[in-house]
């Protein structure tokens, strides 16, 4: 895998070096994406349990950060300015 600050620094030097224009690159490598889920099993493996996700639907959490949006909107407060 690639990490974050690594692939925005290879995108960002894309855009200085012309020879990289127009060109189709294989940054994450030959093997599978490690997903978020797998990410989690390799912890739970690491740490000799058994797997146990906890699945939520994506509105969920924009249930969520509306809702805390609407209480720092209504009370004025900056305590909630980044809260979500």
């Amino acid at each position: 895998p690639i990490s974050e600050a690594d692939l925005a620094t290879y995108l960002t030097d894309c855009i200085a070096d012309k020879s990289r224009e127009n060109k189709i690159i294989n940054l994450g490598g030959p093997d599978e994406p490690l997903t978020m889920k797998r990410q989690g099993e390799m912890l739970y493996k690491a740490i000799g349990k058994e797997p146990n996700f906890f699945y939520a639907p994506l509105w969920l959490f924009d249930v969520i950060i509306d809702s805390l949006q609407w209480v720092a909107d209504t009370l004025n407060s900056e305590k909630f300015e980044n809260a979500a």
